[in-house]
């Protein structure tokens, strides 16, 4: 079956990978918080998950300004929740043994990966500790499976193996590659066609976001994070942009501060914080600054938002503004020259928005936020790791 979709190009010892999906299940996710990350039930699931996905997978975004680059460690999320652990079946298609670790491009017919098995000798004195704690009738079985596993783990598979891989998704050398913890060889000829038959059992339980019950919640951010205005300000404010019914292209703080869905959230903290309102001036002017410092923050850790003179935000999303200023500046950079083939990268694209006047303390962030909105929309493409090329209608 994978072998009839095999989506790989070879060259020398490596495999290149070109994937062609609509991304609409992938959009960019919620902001997610570190700290209620492991009360979310699939925190440790290993996801399975088409090769495609995988490749697809946004990098992790954290609402925490001080967690704001932990993405570099090759954290990844679907949806609004994070990726531990990932597991796929499919072909191997190309073998490479080295002398501490066997590397395995797997094919599971809608996408290769490389996959990367350490020969740990750790494991197997941890093995056979723990096969000291079981009761005697199981010893022996466990000890079969030592061997089975440091047969496998020596000798590997061969090509056209199908093989069930399980490990952390890593970045080596711009590509993503699994970081195998757990693998063995499939013998049921028809494993692959069942377990792709469960897949959307699977999507089902993937694409139901995280959310805490309302009470929790309450009591998490009143026990855990103190002051919860502005974390419960930027909650509602995303909660606005990402409707799609919402096609808001400017947000102005002093309109929004009549918006329902804000007021609501200033009246719900004064009266948890019992705060008696003596001077309505005051009251709307700290309201407004707290508003606007919540955006700002959005800006900087998100890239959602941009701010432009006059207290006033620039929406990111397709059609914005800025979003007409980077297609015209993608096109006109693969024009010609190298770019026509390779795709303009995204240092290009930022540099020359910082030459203009509007947009020359533009952040990198809301660059790569609205490059990935793009991308999710089909106005382009990503040809190679950073670089894009607009999608020809």
């Amino acid at each position: 079956m994978a072998l009839l979709a095999m989506s790989s190009i070879h060259s020398g010892d490596s495999v290149s990978v070109r994937v062609s999906e609509n991304t609409d299940q992938m959009k960019t996710p919620a902001i997610i918080d570190l700290k209620t990350a492991g009360l979310n039930q699939l925190f440790k699931v290993s996801f399975r998950l088409p090769i495609r996905k995988i490749h697809h997978l946004k990098c992790f975004t954290s609402s925490n300004t001080e967690q704001k680059n932990i993405s570099d460690g090759g954290i990844f999320c679907y949806q609004n929740h994070i990726v531990n652990r990932v597991e796929i079946m499919g072909i191997v298609v190309r073998v490479d043994r080295r002398e501490k670790h066997n590397s395995y491009a797997v094919d599971d017919g809608t996408g290769v990966i490389n996959c990367t098995c350490w020969k740990n000798s750790r494991i197997s004195s941890c093995s056979k500790e723990f096969s000291g704690r079981l009761p005697q009738s199981l010893q022996s079985k466990f000890g079969e499976l030592i061997v089975h596993n440091r047969t496998n783990m020596l000798e590997g598979y061969d090509l056209g193996d199908l093989v069930l891989m399980c490990g952390r998704v890593t970045v080596f050398r711009d590509r993503r590659e699994i970081n195998v913890l757990y693998h063995r060889r499939i013998d049921n000829p028809n494993a692959e066609v069942e377990r792709m038959s469960k897949m959307s059992t699977y999507r089902k339980v993937y694409d139901e976001p995280f959310m805490l019950s309302p009470n929790l919640e309450k009591q998490f951010v009143k026990n855990v994070t103190g002051n919860s205005l502005p974390n419960v300000l930027e909650r509602a404010i995303l909660q606005i942009l990402n409707n799609p019914v919402n096609e808001k292209t400017e947000l102005d703080p002093k309109e929004m501060l009549s918006w329902s869905a804000i007021s609501s959230v200033f009246q719900s903290h004064e009266k948890d914080a019992s705060a008696k309102i003596d001077d309505l001036e005051t009251a709307k002017r700290d309201a407004l600054e707290t508003l606007t410092a919540v955006l700002l923050h959005l800006e900087s850790s998100n890239g959602c938002v941009l701010s432009r003179p006059g207290q006033i935000f620039e929406v990111i999303r397709p059609g914005c503004p800025l979003a007409n200023k980077v297609m015209a500046i993608i096109n006109e950079a693969c024009t010609g020259g190298k770019n026509a083939e390779r795709g303009c990268h995204r240092l290009q694209v930022e540099d020359t928005l910082r030459r203009s006047r509007v947009y020359s303390s533009v952040p990198a962030c809301v660059v790569t936020y609205l490059l990935d909105c793009l991308e999710t929309s089909s106005d382009l493409f990503m040809s190679e790791p950073q670089r894009y090329m607009a999608l020809q209608t």
